[in-house]
Formats: structure tokens, C-alpha cells, sequence
């Protein structure tokens, strides 16, 4: 196809950046200037954290995946804007779960958001190794994947179950990334 590598990554780090920027600019900081009020805010940062460090972690793995990637085909390409176009999606879940926290709908959305960038993170690998002729590894993926649908089907008993599991899905990702690198 003859795509330059390094003009993906540039446009992934761009996308993702101008994300976790929309996502910091949604806060609302407190009415008040007391750390009570400050801790009236503390479910906002919390969701707010895990949208930022879960996009963060997408970007750090694709870094790490694109590291050797000779070649670049169409597929790759589109799979590529696809998993962009669901991680910017964050920026409206995260915004939807802080307004409604304990609310199935916003809960299950976030959680749809997080299946879906993890499902096509897992085929972005695939079409990367095939490409480039490397081994395949599935197992975090495999994990994520599973946890988030999951709690999908647990989220009409308890919502919170959702942010819950999508947090815990990203731990794999932080502890094995050096593994990953070498």
C-alpha cells in the first residue's frame, strides 16, 4: 500500500492526544474552595482517570506494536481509524457516566466503548503480526475482552460493575507492556 509508518503513528498520537485533552477540559471544577468540595468531586476524577489512563494505555500498547512494523496494508489502515474513531468515544461516555453515575445506560455504554476499542485493538495485532509475519499473542486481549462483556451482562443488576471491570481489564496491559518491548 505503501502507507509511511511514521504518518500513522503521527496521526494516532495527534487523535489521541486532542482526546485526552476534551476529556480534561469536560472536569468542572468545585463550587467551593475546600478540599470537602474538592471530594464532592472525586467520582468525576475518578472516571476521568480511567478514561485518560486507558486511552494512555492504548496509546503506550500501539507504540509498542507499531515498534517493529515493517509494512503497512490497507486493513491495518482502516483498523487503525476504527479503534481512533471508538477511543475518542471516551470522551462522551466519561462525560455521560459522571453525570449519572449508578445509571445502566451510561454505564453500559462506557462499557460497550471499552469492548469495542479492546476487540479492535485485538484485531489491529492480528492484521499487524499477519502483515509482518510475527507471533500472534492473545492472552491479555483474550482477558480484557471477556471481563468487559461480562460485566455487560451482570450491568442490569449492579451498573457499577461495568467501570469496575474496564479498570481491572487495563491491568494486564500495565504489568506486561516491558515483556512486550523486548
Amino acid at each position: 500500500m505503501g502507507m509511511n509508518k511514521a504518518r500513522l503513528e503521527s496521526f494516532t498520537d495527534a487523535v489521541l492526544a486532542i482526546a485526552m485533552t476534551i476529556m480534561v477540559l469536560q472536569l468542572t471544577p468545585p463550587v467551593d474552595s475546600s478540599f470537602a468540595g474538592l471530594a464532592r468531586t472525586g467520582l468525576s476524577l475518578l472516571i476521568y482517570a480511567l478514561s485518560f489512563f486507558a486511552i494512555a494505555i492504548y496509546w503506550k500498547n500501539h507504540h509498542t506494536l507499531f515498534a517493529s512494523v515493517e509494512k503497512i496494508n490497507h486493513r491495518i489502515l482502516w483498523l487503525n481509524i476504527l479503534l481512533l474513531f471508538v477511543l475518542s468515544l471516551f470522551t462522551f461516555t466519561t462525560a455521560w457516566v459522571d453525570e449519572h453515575w449508578l445509571a445502566i445506560a451510561p454505564e453500559v455504554l462506557y462499557g460497550l466503548v471499552m469492548l469495542a476499542a479492546n476487540t479492535i485493538y485485538f484485531l489491529l495485532s492480528c492484521e499487524v503480526y499477519r502483515e509482518n509475519k510475527q507471533k500472534p499473542r492473545w492472552a491479555r486481549s483474550a482477558f480484557s475482552i471477556s471481563l468487559v462483556a461480562v460485566s455487560l451482562l451482570l450491568a442490569p443488576i449492579f451498573p457499577p460493575v461495568v467501570v469496575i471491570a474496564c479498570l481491572v481489564s487495563l491491568i494486564p496491559w500495565l504489568f506486561f507492556i516491558k515483556k512486550d518491548e523486548r
